[in-house]
């Protein structure tokens, strides 16, 4: 296997303060302090609250983005109320993960 020193990054996670200096083929890699991996934010603190900031906004566009069904006549006001109440009790859950 092969290792590409220019495009691998290092991320160290953990609650404790240390830098440690990575090197492959004496070469240091580049330390970085947050990533996505597979849709989600990792921290070098880890830490959850860039994680949750970034869905509550991805949270409040979709919403915004249900303007025009908010408005529609055409569906009925049952299937309107649980929409409302799947959005709320998501951004919810977020905001009680975030608090603790």
């Amino acid at each position: 296997m092969e290792i590409s020193t220019k495009k691998t990054k290092v991320l160290l996670a953990s609650t404790k303060a240390a830098v440690p200096q990575v090197t492959c083929e004496n070469v240091r890699l580049e330390q970085v302090e947050s990533f996505r991996y597979q849709g989600s934010i990792i921290t070098d603190t880890c830490d959850c609250r860039a994680e949750i900031m970034a869905r509550l906004g991805m949270a409040r566009s979709a919403a915004k983005s249900l303007t025009s069904q908010w408005k529609d006549r055409s569906l009925n006001l049952q299937l309107k109320c649980g929409l409302m109440q799947t959005l709320v009790w998501s951004v919810v859950t977020w905001v009680r993960i975030m608090d603790n």
